[in-house]
């Protein structure tokens, strides 16, 4: 059952230019999913929603702020658990959970912003649980900041960035094109049986793949602008 739910992306990056981040819970059962989201850090992330219900084939975007930029933190990995119970029979049943881990980079991994260079979205806004997904959390500049503040080391902390977000969803979608390469349980004989998927598995796994190939091509056209 709780194959039936896709967590991306699973590795969510923080940093004092970039402390907002998103993951998005898909779900592909046809029935309602409930979600409940822990983590082992409360004092340092705040959750735009810590729990919720999903309808059949659908998704939910969680957002999620870093309230302690600090050096202490700094390369510590926490983690996010999230638990899934279906509705089933007018009850809901535990049927699993899923993790996404949170780390802090080092400023000397990415170059910290300039007094006013980003908006104080953080200060105003609940927080946004960013992933892996990684989000839209490219820093904008004030206004009132000129252009020629822009370094190459901030294009390209910005750049490294992007490249890992889609490569969180380009691994998945090459994996999962190569499974359903794998013949359809007894089309093919004499193959072995772990070989073989069944027509409702190839059905679920090619909803995923769908899911991840319109995120990949999301993720492609917000690089390009």
């Amino acid at each position: 059952m709780a194959a039936s739910i896709v967590v991306l992306p699973i590795d969510l990056k923080f940093s004092a230019a970039g402390p907002k981040r998103t993951f998005d819970i898909y779900n592909v059962h046809q029935y309602p999913v409930k979600y409940v989201i822990k983590t082992t850090a409360p004092e340092k992330f705040l959750i735009n929603t810590t729990e919720g219900i999903l309808s059949p084939h659908s998704a939910a975007k969680i957002e999620v702020t870093h309230v302690d930029i600090s050096v202490v933190n700094e390369k510590v990995r926490d983690r996010f658990r999230i638990y899934f119970s279906l509705l089933k029979d007018k009850k809901y049943q535990p049927v699993g959970y899923r993790d996404v881990t949170a780390e802090l980079v080092s400023h000397t991994d990415e170059s910290s912003p300039r007094s006013g260079d980003t908006e104080p979205q953080h200060a105003s806004a609940p927080a946004s649980l960013s992933g892996g997904a990684r989000s839209r959390h490219v820093c904008r500049r004030s206004s009132s900041q000129p252009p020629q503040q822009t370094t190459p080391e901030n294009k390209t902390a910005g750049t490294n960035a992007q490249c890992q977000s889609m490569i969180y969803y380009l691994a998945p979608i090459v994996v999962l094109v190569a499974v359903l390469w794998l013949p359809t349980q007894g089309a093919v004989p004499n193959t072995p049986w772990y070989f073989e998927l069944t027509v409702n598995s190839k059905i679920t796994i090619g909803f995923v793949l769908g899911i991840l190939v319109t995120l990949f091509y999301m993720r492609v056209q917000q690089a390009d602008r």
